[in-house]
């Protein structure tokens, strides 16, 4: 089985490539991980509105499920190229959302835990998407990890132009 998991493949032209380049390496296993946690973190949030203190919305979880939808896929994904572009895109995505949270966010009351006042509120659509301080947070841990994501891509890919030349 490990032989399977990290040994040579065959790509779309019936090519082996060398034994450097695996099916699944940290990369890719790191992104698929962020990718199933989100999933599981949307899907928790669909029956619990405040699991972890956050405000887990349908709309929110949808979202959520959507960009882990894009990171299992891209774990899963040999196109190094593709996923490093969508994990930018979902990085970026992230990043401005938590940036808009913590500098248009207004006094307010957070749902997601017992109705506590938070100072960092976002009212994208009251009553169906709101975000507070916790969601701003986890946002950019999401935008973060995703970022890195996708420059460790862009830095296989580059090591693997310059083995080429």
């Amino acid at each position: 089985m490990a032989q399977i998991l990290s040994g040579p493949f065959k790509n779309q032209t019936g090519e082996t490539n060398s034994s450097s380049e695996t099916l699944y390496n940290p990369v890719n296993t790191v992104t698929l991980d962020i990718g199933f946690v989100m999933v599981i973190l949307a899907f928790c949030g669909l029956f619990m509105e405040n699991f972890l203190g956050l405000n887990l919305s349908s709309m929110h979880c949808w979202v959520l499920a959507a960009s882990g939808c894009i990171g299992i896929y891209n774990g899963l994904s040999t196109d190094r190229e593709l996923s490093m572009k969508l994990n930018f895109a979902v990085g970026i995505f992230f990043i401005l959302n938590a940036v808009l949270g913590f500098a248009v966010g207004e006094p307010g009351i957070d749902r997601g835990v017992m109705n506590v006042p938070d100072e960092m509120v976002l009212n994208v659509a009251p009553g169906f998407l709101e975000l507070s301080t916790k969601d701003h947070i986890l946002h950019a841990v999401i935008g973060v990890l995703f970022l890195i994501e996708a420059f460790a891509f862009m830095y296989k890919i580059r090591h693997k132009r310059n083995e080429i030349l």
